[in-house]
């Protein structure tokens, strides 16, 4: 079989790395799928890089082929997450329809979560990759903190060892 470069790369990425995770989803993962994903969207690559060892392409088809379903049939929006329009309370019952409220809630309480966590990470990049003034300040303070720490701990190591060969 002759592949190209292009088949070659998405196959060593995809299925041949030897560190990739392979097997079944866990609960966690599929939950992280669902919050990011509904944070932001069918972005596979940015989803991934908070599920380590599972590839982009792995995410998607897990997405398509079960957690997608698994949503419609809870009666959620799998592209909006919010409950789709459902015919009235009397022929669902008011319980069936709390549930799904009580699970709409603890969603977008999660989803909330995620976007804030995502900001953080966001922020913690940002000041990382391009320092400011403040940020050069704030390292030069850390900076100088830590050499007097090292200095008053080296100074004690020397005290310590006068006295034991006194």
């Amino acid at each position: 079989l002759h592949r190209c470069g292009k088949s070659c790369r998405l196959r060593w990425t995809n299925y041949l790395r030897p560190d990739i995770k392979r097997g079944k989803f866990n609960l966690q993962e599929e939950q992280t799928i669902i919050q990011l994903h509904a944070l932001l969207g069918n972005r596979w690559s940015a989803i991934a890089t908070h599920l380590p060892k599972r590839t982009d392409n792995e995410i998607k088809n897990y997405w398509n082929t079960h957690l997608k379903k698994r949503l419609v049939k809870m009666g959620i929006d799998p592209v909006t997450h919010k409950p789709k329009n459902e015919t009235p309370l009397s022929s669902l019952g008011v319980s069936k329809n709390a549930a799904t409220l009580s699970h709409m809630a603890q969603w977008e309480s999660a989803r909330l979560e995620a976007e804030a966590r995502l900001a953080r990470e966001s922020r913690l990049l940002h000041y990382q990759t391009k320092p400011s003034a403040h940020h050069h300040h704030q390292y030069v303070f850390t900076h100088k903190t830590l050499l007097t720490n090292w200095t008053a701990k080296t100074n004690e190591g020397k005290q310590k060892q006068n006295t034991k060969s006194l």
